[in-house]
């Protein structure tokens, strides 16, 4: 089993441990009947294929589509109601604030309970740079819904603190009226073996949140938009990293060389690193190291 299966496989064990159960059997069928999608912490137009066109077909029948990432998709665009960007790394404080907005008015165990309760909201929506605003139009469109799900993508599974962002949505999963899908590379979770779940889980304090500076990349998989061989950025983050479209560069860890493009439909200071389908992204936000070739 390679490393984003056991990522994945550890993953729905922290989320089936606070009595998530969808995540086994959330199809694709599912995502298209839904009324309100939030689709949170994944690239789903080039990880999954499957969910992204069952969100689209979702979307054409009049589903209310909440895309919830750093980084805009433009093939998201004409599909989504509402875009909510957070800072690279702010995942776990981000699913946190959402189960606060998702879990309002819902009966919770006390465990629950005091988690929501501790938890610093100014710092988090500071942080994470997603404010109560959008929090609240989330509710607002929650409330007038009746079939809902929440996608969760490949960003999650190896995050440092994954465990404890299942487990949160292991809660909204088994407390809300959300149905929760968790979206791997490709194919659906019964492809991968279980665990076999036997202790309750337990909700940690939400860590300190991260802070992502210098030249960040997204490492992704090929689309319709992009080959492997490419680093993409906006004209800002070109200008930040001193590029020119078209030049060669070599990444520090990485072997090989990438040509850089400039790409008019990314914004922000974070690039796409567009690996090969076979690889293994690990966390899929990293600071890295740029040289030009033959400079």
């Amino acid at each position: 089993m390679n490393q984003e299966a056991l990522a994945y496989q550890s993953f729905i064990a922290s989320f089936s441990s606070m009595g998530g159960k969808s995540g086994f059997s959330g199809s694709c069928d599912a995502i298209a009947q839904s009324d309100m999608i939030i689709v949170l912490g994944g690239r789903v137009s080039c990880d999954n294929e499957a969910v992204y066109d069952a969100v689209v077909s979702a979307a054409h029948n009049g589903a209310k589509v909440i895309y919830m990432h750093p980084i805009e998709d433009v093939l998201m665009d004409g599909i989504i109601t509402q875009m909510v960007k957070y800072e690279a790394g702010s995942e776990e404080g981000v699913l946190a604030m959402l189960a606060k907005t998702l879990l309002d008015g819902c009966e919770t165990s006390d465990a629950v309970q005091q988690f929501l309760d501790d938890l610093d909201e100014g710092y988090l929506c500071a942080e994470s740079n997603v404010g109560d605003e959008e929090f609240g139009l989330i509710f607002e469109t929650a409330t007038v819904s009746h079939k809902k799900t929440l996608v969760v993508g490949m960003d999650l599974f190896n995050h440092k603190n994954s465990s404890n962002i299942a487990k949160i949505c292991g809660v909204i999963d088994s407390v809300t009226t959300f149905s929760v899908v968790i979206a791997p590379k490709y194919s659906d979770g019964n492809s991968v073996e279980m665990l076999d779940v036997r202790k309750k889980g337990v909700l940690d304090p939400v860590s300190p949140l991260p802070q992502y500076n210098g030249t960040i990349v997204y490492q992704c998989y090929p689309n319709k938009q992009s080959d492997n061989d490419t680093l993409r950025g906006s004209a800002q983050f070109a200008i930040a990293a001193r590029l020119n479209s078209g030049e060669l560069v070599t990444i520090d860890g990485y072997e090989g060389t990438k040509t850089f493009v400039v790409d008019e439909t990314l914004k922000g200071t974070i690039a796409l690193n567009v690996l090969d389908e076979e690889s293994n992204c690990g966390y899929r936000f990293e600071k890295i190291k740029l040289m030009r070739v033959g400079s």
